[in-house]
């Protein structure tokens, strides 16, 4: 067999392949916060936080929303943290007025640094410094914000979140339709404007009507709420019956070709219904009493309509200027439509996990709804939780203790898995071989690795949230 040594012209494809490769790495490197040997540092400070249990490195540094640098090294002691953050070279370096606040980027916890310029005649802040601890804002967490509640407003809070759950459970695709629609409807309420700002005339007698219509109605209340009453109950029992409803609906066809035929045979008897209204005439007399009645109510019809004028003063200057909110409203209707695309996905993975949202609001709710009596006879608040410590409430582990159990992606119903055999199911159970850096406070619950779960049609280990499709 021949052989000889490779041309340059051999060589020079396999080479700028393995040369792309490198780059292409360097570069997906980089993409997601990595550093290369010999890059020099940028700007850096170092700034104090009350709290960073869920801040790790290559967090994101935003101000007014916009990236600016990326969280190098967290430190973590007792009670407090340390975080690094590296800064563009756009935005280096910081006042020394500046504030930072620690804020939480999605539902799933993920964290990420908030920073304000500070005033524009504070000195500037060396590379390296440290940040004041008095500009470092806490972090405003759901126990807190539940706390300022009173045990009436939480219960209320408790039904609020239950009937929303309820009001949105199987109705993705009807609310992501009626956004859909919304921008159209919206927009033809400008031609409804016009046409009733060219009809002012007609709509004053419609309001000059319409007050006598409310003056009986008020001296009628019980008759209303009555009516009120039945027309609920009316509604409740056909949303019951929706099925026999829609069979109503299939046999409406018949029924008016059924009505059809009747009328015409009504049309052939009209000379024996005319004889009849005929004879029906004396029984009108009645109707004078009633009449007089009516005439009663006169003088408090005449007094509203003496005060109408003013109202419909108002209204042709009101008009005009709703006509032309609702001109406006088009393009703020566009502006929120995007918007409400990326809310949608967000309520669907609330419906599809509502029991777990209830069960935490509740038990938060339960902790801090204990009364006794205390001095006085009065009645005291009390918080009823018991406090629980264990190997993990010690943060600052290099891995996971090999006891940990959590699981950041639970399926819907996962709370119900407790009682069973298993217990609670882990997002892996890749840490059970880690070092055990302090050893457990009794027994230790055996590993069950929870799978992937299927979410709007879509197996994976955690949802994927999309936008809600045009």
């Amino acid at each position: 067999m021949e052989t000889h040594s490779p041309t340059p012209r051999q060589l020079l494809v396999p080479g700028a392949f393995v040369l792309a490769c490198v780059i292409l790495s360097i570069l997906t490197w980089l993409s997601f916060g990595g550093s290369v040997p010999l890059q020099p540092a940028g700007y850096r400070i170092t700034i104090p936080l009350p709290d960073a249990s869920n801040l790790y490195s290559g967090a994101d540094v935003q101000m007014a929303g916009v990236d600016i640098g990326k969280v190098i090294r967290v430190r973590r002691t007792d009670a407090t943290a340390a975080a690094t953050v590296q800064l563009d070279a756009a935005d280096a370096p910081l006042r020394s007025g500046a504030s930072a606040i620690l804020r939480t980027k999605s539902l799933l916890g993920e964290a990420y640094l908030e920073l304000a310029p500070g005033p524009v005649d504070a000195p500037l802040l060396k590379d390296g410094s440290w940040l004041p601890a008095s500009h470092v804002a806490h972090q405003q967490s759901l126990d807190d914000v539940l706390q300022t509640f009173s045990p009436t407003t939480r219960a209320h809070l408790r039904q609020l979140i239950k009937g929303l759950s309820a009001a949105v459970a199987d109705r993705s695709q009807a609310l992501n339709a009626a956004l859909g629609d919304a921008a159209p409807a919206t927009a033809n309420l400008a031609t409804v404007m016009q046409t009733i700002g060219g009809q002012q005339a007609d709509l004053r007698q419609l309001v000059a009507g319409s007050a006598a219509v409310l003056n009986a109605l008020g001296d009628r209340e019980g008759t209303l709420r009555a009516a009120v009453t039945a027309g609920d109950q009316l509604l409740s029992t056909t949303a019951h019956r929706d099925r026999a409803l829609a069979a109503t609906i299939a046999a409406f066809p018949a029924f008016l070709t059924q009505l059809h035929a009747t009328a015409q045979t009504l049309g052939a008897a009209s000379g024996d219904l005319d004889r009849a209204a005929v004879t029906l005439a004396p029984v009108a007399r009645p109707l004078a009493p009633a009449l007089q009645e009516v005439s009663s109510v006169g003088p408090q019809v005449r007094a509203l309509l003496t005060e109408l004028p003013a109202v419909l003063r108002a209204g042709e200057r009101g008009l005009p200027a709703a006509q032309r909110i609702f001109r406006a409203a088009p393009p703020a209707l566009e502006q929120l439509y995007p918007a409400a695309r990326q809310v949608i996905p967000v309520l669907q993975l609330l419906g599809a996990v509502s029991s777990s949202m209830i069960t935490t609001f509740a038990n938060v709710a339960q902790i801090f709804n204990g009364t006794y009596v205390g001095p006085g006879q009065r009645i005291l608040d009390y918080a009823n939780g018991v406090i629980t410590f264990w190997n993990e409430s010690i943060s600052g582990w290099v891995k996971r203790l090999p006891t940990h159990r959590g699981n950041a992606y639970p399926k819907p119903g996962a709370l119900r898995l407790i009682s069973s055999p298993g217990g609670l199911a882990s997002y892996d159970c890749r840490n059970i071989h880690n070092p055990e850096y302090l050893p457990p406070f009794g027994s230790v619950a055996p590993c069950k690795t929870q799978g992937p779960w299927t979410y709007r049609g879509v197996k994976a280990y955690y949802p994927h949230l999309q936008p809600a499709p045009p």
